[in-house]
């Protein structure tokens, strides 16, 4: 008989791919959001190869708003993650009826 491709493919008995799978999209996202907030303060920011090339993006990317809108969007990514995180942990202490499987 031929496994199915969840059986095939998971990481662990009782561990669903899925479960691993939505924990590391978790962990890119909040990474991903830390470097978008911390990101407009480094040097990296100001030496970049693309605002060299063209003039016009460099004054873009030193005005406020250009900093702002990264910052906003790093944010919203790592609170997506923690989103996520949440969820997962929840979703772990929950029978099939929705309730608690803790007393």
């Amino acid at each position: 008989m031929i496994p199915s491709t969840t059986e095939a493919v998971s990481a662990a008995p009782g561990i669903p791919i899925s479960y691993v799978t939505r924990l590391f999209i978790a962990a890119y996202f909040i990474d991903t959001g830390l470097l978008l907030v911390a990101a407009p303060w480094t040097m990296w920011w100001q030496r970049n190869l693309f605002a060299d090339m063209y003039p016009w993006l460099a004054a873009f990317m030193t005005t406020t708003v250009c900093q702002i809108w990264v910052i906003a969007t790093g944010a919203v990514t790592a609170m997506a993650g923690v989103v996520d995180v949440y969820g997962l942990v929840t979703s772990r202490h929950r029978g099939s009826e929705g309730r608690s499987t803790f007393p």
